[in-house]
């Protein structure tokens, strides 16, 4: 239900206006993607709680992903007179979900510095200017989230 709302005020914003014929062809598309979604990509409406349950955590975690993204271009203009000593390290980081380590990835690559080049399981493949930052990556805080947010969920 949540799915089919979001798709239908998102439709609403994109056209501009509310007339009753955008309304009507709003609802049958957003009924038909509705469908096609829970039919064919394996949507279930139980994921739907389970995010809602998340969602004040997720917003919290996009506020620290913004404060470390600033974090790290303040350093990298602070101390930009240092050498880089780029490398590439395998990071074990502890995620079950799929959708946990794909967020971490693409949080690892945002930050400046660091890029995710590949997720194997629970192992990062990640390239970074300097090798203490690969280091860090298990005790960071954006880690440490997605880690409570996984147990939040199992118990």
């Amino acid at each position: 239900m949540l799915l089919f709302l979001v798709l239908f005020a998102l439709w609403l914003l994109l056209n501009g206006q509310v007339t009753l014929e955008l309304i009507l062809i709003g609802a049958a598309v957003s009924g038909a993607v509705w469908l096609f979604c829970y039919r064919t990509l394996g949507y279930r409406p139980q994921r739907e709680r389970v995010l809602l349950r998340r969602l004040p955590r997720y917003a919290h975690y996009a506020a620290a992903l913004a404060a470390e993204i600033f974090k790290a271009n303040l350093m990298r203009a602070i101390l930009s007179g240092r050498p880089c000593r780029p490398a590439i390290r395998r990071v074990h980081l502890p995620l079950r979900e799929e959708g946990s380590r794909m967020l971490l990835a693409n949080s690892i690559t945002l930050t400046p510095g660091t890029v995710t080049v590949a997720v194997e399981d629970e192992d990062f493949l990640v390239l970074c200017l300097d090798a203490e930052s690969a280091d860090a990556l298990p005790d960071w805080n954006l880690t440490t989230m997605l880690t409570k947010m996984e147990e939040e969920t199992c118990s």
